[in-house]
């Protein structure tokens, strides 16, 4: 509980319950009143009560079981530091440009606290399409726009995630250290990462690292297919818009 270790000796009221928030996002944005108090050390009584203001306030729901779980209010949050982002604002002509001309989702992706997260997306006008909501995250080690910021983030960012157990989110989530491994030296070498249904079942994606023009990486970038209108020969014809697309961005970038 890194986040909780950091609060002043004489804890309000406010830092508790920003505590409670982050350690929902700790712990995958479901938890009990019993689950809080034992992590948390703070009596059930006072759980009880900051749990409840932080549902009234939008922040939490209670569910049916007695759990509660984050809201999508964050996704608002989310939204708005993303508009007011400048790789969002200077990204978005191009991105457009590659939606117009494959009729996919596209999304633009950061690192933050070692997880992917989507920063801004573009989806098609279609009723079978890739959704990929804004303030979206992921493990840095499933699908091709987490793989891209791994294989070109510091070394100590791949040696972090290989250090922690990789769960399965399909048959084709790779969960094996060595295996990853390999997978990110083909996309060092190669320049771009896929995903066959690694993250979610019947979805192709593309991505490629975006990088300043000193070559530093800043996000990545993806094109996200269904597999039921994916057919092999679109993969060179994406890869080059993308390459040619992050090529133009990197340019304006510090």
């Amino acid at each position: 509980m890194s986040h909780i270790m950091r609060q002043p000796k004489r804890p309000t009221v406010i830092h508790k319950c920003l505590d409670l928030l982050l350690l929902f996002l700790e712990r995958g944005g479901r938890l009990g009143v019993t689950e809080v108090v034992k992590i948390t050390g703070i009596p059930k009584s006072n759980v009880s009560r900051m749990l409840m203001a932080l549902a009234d306030k939008g922040f939490l729901r209670k569910e049916e079981s007695g759990k509660y779980s984050l809201t999508y209010i964050y996704h608002s949050f989310s939204a708005l530091v993303s508009e007011q982002s400048t790789l969002v604002q200077m990204a978005r002509p191009m991105m457009q440009r590659l939606a117009d001309q494959f009729k996919e989702t596209i999304h633009l992706n950061v690192i933050d606290n070692y997880e992917r997260v989507c920063v801004s997306a573009i989806e098609p006008p279609q009723q079978l399409k890739a959704v990929v909501p804004i303030g979206q995250r992921s493990p840095l080690y499933a699908g091709a726009s987490s793989k891209a910021l791994l294989a070109f983030s510091d070394e100590d960012v791949l040696a972090r995630v290989l250090s922690k157990e990789m769960a399965a989110f399909t048959k084709n989530t790779i969960t094996d250290a060595n295996e990853l491994i390999a997978e990110i030296e083909k996309i060092r070498r190669i320049g771009y990462a896929t995903s066959q249904g690694e993250r979610i079942r019947g979805l192709t994606s593309f991505a490629i690292p975006v990088q300043s023009r000193y070559r530093k990486l800043v996000g990545s970038l993806a094109v996200s297919v269904p597999m039921a209108r994916y057919f092999r020969t679109m993969e060179k014809e994406i890869v080059v818009r993308l390459k040619e697309e992050s090529a133009n961005l990197s340019k304006d970038l510090e």
